[in-house]
C-alpha cells in the first residue's frame, strides 16, 4: 500500500486533471504534472485486469532498466492505489472530473494504476495529420476540438487500408485520440521519408517486443505501440532528466522533505530517491532516438499490459507469445504480403538482433527460442491467412485457438 503523503503548505498551483481516454478495462486521466491515472471500470473483472496491468508494468519497467533500449520507451510505473488508500481518494480522486461512462459511474473505490503520462505528439504533427487526412468540411471543427490535443498515434505496421475509407463521406467527426497511423498513411510522406520511418518504426517495435518476451518474459498480449513526444527535460535541484523527475515528483508528493534544502540528513528512502535520479541522469541518453513525422519529432512508446501473461522460456512459451501477436491489433508487420514483404523481413531480422542482445548471457538453448518464436508466428499466420486477409486486421481468433473474452 502506498504511504500516505505528509501534509504540507505549498505555494504551487493545484494540479489540473482531465480525461484523456478510456478502453475496455479502465478510464485514463492525466494531471498537469505529467502523471496519468488508469482507473478501473466498475466490474470486478476489470479490477483484476488493472492489478495485473500494475504487476506486468513493474516487470516491464525492470526489464527496460536492465536492458536500456535505445529506440523505445515505457512510461514509468509509480503506484497502485487500492480502496484503503484514503489519502488518494480524498485528495486526488475528489479532483478528477466525473465520468460519463456507464461502466465507470459507480462511486465505489477501485484499483487505480498511477504512472508517467506519455507526452502527446506536438502541434506540428497534429496539424500535419489533420491537413492530410481530415475532410475539408471537418477540418476547422477538428482543429478547435481540445480533445484532439490528446493525440497518440497507433503504429499499425500490419494494416494497409483503402484511402477511400480514410476520406469516407459518412464520417461525421475526425478524432486524433489513438489515431490509427497505418501503412497507407505513412506512405503518403515523400518516398525516402516514408521508407526511412517505416524501417525505424519496425526496429523500435522489434526492440520493445524482444525485451517484453525475453527480458520481462511475458507474452505481450494486447500491448500497444504508439508515437508520442520525446520525454521532457526538466530540472529538479541539480538533476536534469525528465523521466526520473516524474518519479521524483511522486516521491516528493508523498514526502515533501525530499527536496528540503535544510534537511542535510534525509531518511534512507529519500537518499535512495536522490541517488536514483542521479544514476538515471548519468546513464540514460539525454537525446533519445527520435523520428521526424511531418513538421515535428516523436518517439515510440509501449503501454497497456493488463492482458499480458507470463511465458515459460521454452517452445510452449514461444507458441503462447506467437498466438498473442496474432490476437493483437496490427502493430506488427505481416508476412505473406507482396507490398510490405521487405518490411516484415526487416522486422524479423531486427527482432532476432535485439533478442540476441537481451539473451546474450543465457544458455544456448534459450538463445534459440526467438527463431522458434518467429517460425510459429509464420505457421499460425498461414493457418489464419487461409480464411481471411491478414491486412484486413488480425482476426481475434483463428484456426488454432478458440474465441476468448476480450
Amino acid at each position: 500500500m502506498p504511504d500516505k503523503p505528509t501534509s504540507t503548505t505549498s505555494s504551487s498551483p493545484s494540479p489540473q486533471y482531465h480525461q484523456i481516454g478510456h478502453g475496455m478495462c479502465a478510464e485514463v486521466f492525466a494531471s498537469s504534472t505529467g502523471i496519468a491515472f488508469k482507473k478501473a471500470h466498475s466490474a470486478p473483472i476489470k479490477h483484476t485486469e488493472v492489478r495485473n496491468d500494475a504487476f506486468m508494468h513493474r516487470k516491464v519497467c525492470a526489464a527496460f532498466k536492465r536492458h536500456n533500449p535505445q529506440l523505445i520507451h515505457v512510461p514509468s510505473y509509480l503506484d497502485l492505489i487500492e480502496s484503503q488508500d484514503d489519502w488518494w481518494w480524498e485528495e486526488v480522486n475528489s479532483q478528477l472530473p466525473g465520468s460519463h461512462l456507464p461502466e465507470a459511474k459507480s462511486k465505489e473505490r477501485r484499483p487505480v494504476l498511477i504512472m508517467e503520462q506519455i507526452p502527446f505528439v506536438c502541434e506540428g504533427i497534429r496539424e500535419t495529420i489533420m491537413r492530410m487526412f481530415c475532410r475539408p468540411d471537418l477540418f476547422q471543427t477538428s482543429q478547435r476540438d481540445p480533445m484532439n490535443e490528446d493525440c497518440l498515434l497507433r503504429l499499425y505496421l500490419g494494416l494497409r487500408s483503402s484511402l477511400e475509407f480514410i476520406f469516407s463521406p459518412f464520417s461525421t467527426s475526425f478524432t486524433l485520440r489513438n489515431y490509427p497511423y497505418s501503412l497507407e498513411k505513412i506512405d503518403l510522406d515523400p518516398v525516402e521519408v516514408a521508407l526511412s520511418n517505416k524501417l525505424w518504426f519496425a526496429d523500435a517495435i522489434a526492440e520493445g517486443l524482444a525485451i517484453l518476451h525475453w527480458g520481462a518474459r511475458i507474452d505481450a498480449r494486447d500491448v500497444e505501440f504508439v508515437l508520442g513526444s520525446i520525454p521532457e527535460q526538466e530540472d529538479v535541484g541539480s538533476q536534469n532528466h525528465g523521466r526520473s523527475t516524474i518519479e521524483f515528483k511522486w516521491k516528493l508528493k508523498k514526502n515533501p522533505k525530499i527536496n528540503d534544502p535544510t534537511n542535510d540528513k534525509p531518511p534512507p528512502e529519500v537518499r535512495e530517491a536522490r541517488t536514483r535520479v542521479r544514476e538515471v541522469s548519468r546513464t540514460r541518453d539525454p537525446s533519445p532516438s527520435k523520428v521526424i513525422v511531418g513538421s515535428g519529432s516523436a518517439c515510440v512508446w509501449v503501454l497497456d499490459f493488463n492482458q499480458c501473461e507470463e511465458i515459460t522460456m521454452d517452445e510452449k512459451g514461444c507458441i503462447k507469445a506467437a498466438k498473442a501477436l496474432w490476437d493483437n491489433d496490427p502493430y506488427f508487420p505481416r508476412p505473406f504480403t507482396k507490398q510490405d514483404g521487405d518490411l516484415w523481413e526487416h522486422f524479423m531480422e531486427r527482432y532476432l538482433h535485439h533478442s540476441d542482445i537481451v539473451l546474450e548471457t543465457e544458455s544456448e538453448e534459450m538463445r534459440k527460442l526467438p527463431k522458434y518464436f518467429m517460425v510459429k508466428v509464420v505457421e499460425i499466420g498461414k493457418a489464419r491467412n487461409a480464411k481471411e486477409s491478414v491486412l484486413d486486421g488480425p482476426p481475434k481468433y483463428g484456426l488454432l485457438d478458440p474465441p476468448r473474452d476480450r
